[in-house]
């Protein structure tokens, strides 16, 4: 399963879009006969589109220990036979040490019958929240040189980001043979308001697509592709995620949404000040 709520697959080397200073720019060639005040003008503007722009993530990803989240998925074939829904619980426990850092794993279990196979281990600092590494659950017979690694630094959420921004990163596993090249790649929407059996949140709002790549000598290449519209609330997280799965072919197989039913976290409507 590569559901984005239960195998958090980040992103890396964030691309931040260059700053509007063409509107100081616009400014200091204007032909006013107050350059002065054109110039300040053009300043006051550049200010306030970076205050504008500028959208501060730490809160949106928790990771604090003991964080716990109940979801309700909805499957939905393209074809055959409809699947029932099912829920799933999610809790933040205590990762490895990674690099002399402490870090979060999140620990998940449904009643789907899926096994937790791996788990996505997280750091959060200025930089935002980071997947430093996916690790095996035991009991598991997946071997360790299957797992998933971020080939560079991986961010679930840039610490800053803006409407429109595309930031975008890789796993790589290489198991008998086969590589497995993972690109995922987010977009920036904005804010919304979401409503979910949870409740009524202020959301930061994202489209992610998943890109798998299976290659192997002497075989012809394969994959699927995950494309995801994700709401996060400010404190709480997860609070919808509407993932479409295209599989050999590129055809849609299945669509998946789930929604954020209780959390332990603390929701203050009143503290939405990030833009």
């Amino acid at each position: 399963m590569l559901k984005f709520s239960h195998y958090f697959q980040p992103k890396a080397p964030v691309q931040y879009p260059s700053n509007p200073t063409a509107l100081t720019r616009t400014a200091a060639r204007s032909t006013s006969v107050k350059p002065i005040a054109s110039l300040m003008v053009g300043v006051l503007l550049w200010t306030v589109a970076q205050q504008a722009a500028a959208i501060d993530t730490r809160r949106y990803f928790p990771i604090d220990l003991g964080a716990t989240w109940t979801t309700r998925t909805t499957p939905v074939p393209s074809a055959g036979d409809p699947l029932p829904p099912y829920t799933t619980v999610s809790t933040m426990v205590a990762g490895p040490v990674v690099n002399g850092r402490k870090t979060s794993k999140l620990s998940w279990s449904n009643d789907n019958g899926d096994t937790e196979r791996t788990a996505g281990v997280y750091v959060n600092d200025s930089t935002g929240t980071q997947l430093v590494a996916v690790v095996q659950m035991a009991p598991d017979a997946m071997r360790a040189e299957c797992l998933p690694r971020p080939s560079s630094p991986h961010y679930i959420l840039p610490g800053k980001v803006s409407v429109g921004q595309i930031f975008s990163g890789t796993l790589v596993a290489n198991c008998d043979g086969a590589v497995v090249d993972t690109l995922v790649t987010t977009t920036v929407l904005g804010f919304a308001t979401t409503t979910v059996p949870a409740g009524t949140f202020r959301t930061l709002n994202f489209k992610r697509v998943v890109d798998v790549r299976v290659t192997q000598p002497g075989k012809p290449r394969a994959g699927w592709k995950e494309i995801s519209m994700i709401s996060f609330a400010k404190d709480v997280g997860l609070v919808k995620d509407v993932t479409e799965s295209f599989f050999t072919g590129l055809a849609l197989e299945l669509t998946e949404t789930e929604v954020l039913v209780s959390t332990n976290r603390k929701y203050d409507p009143l503290d939405q000040h990030d833009q």
